[in-house]
């Protein structure tokens, strides 16, 4: 299981908002790459409404859900970029960006550097 760090401590907790944090982080990761990864699924997902989820996720998180989800997919591009032959346009397409464009200026506000194989 996935441990959280919550107010400096490391818990693991059964039942509550922070398993409900880990089943929603767990959904992300397993649906990253989904054009159909949004707060409404993912709380569908676990069976709360999108209000709850977004104000615990960011309350336990210290980031919202979009900006976790984007943190996440950076990352994963970051990887893509550095283990793969990819062509940035194949892994904006891939990561669920519309345009290379748009994920060129996502990765470079994230990483401050533009994508480059």
């Amino acid at each position: 299981m996935e441990k959280l760090l919550l107010n400096n401590n490391e818990e693991e907790v059964e039942n509550g908002p922070l398993q409900l944090v880990i089943k929603t982080q767990e959904y992300i990761h397993a649906n990253l790459t989904s054009p159909q990864l949004s707060l409404q699924n993912a709380a569908d997902q676990v069976n709360v409404t999108t209000a709850y989820l977004s104000h615990i996720f960011s309350v336990i998180n210290g980031i919202t859900f979009v900006e976790y989800v984007n943190k996440e997919k950076m990352l994963l591009a970051g990887a893509l970029l550095i283990e793969t032959n990819q062509s940035v346009s194949d892994i904006s397409q891939q990561i669920g960006y519309s345009t290379p464009q748009y994920f060129i200026s996502r990765f470079k506000n994230y990483f401050g550097t533009t994508p480059s194989l």
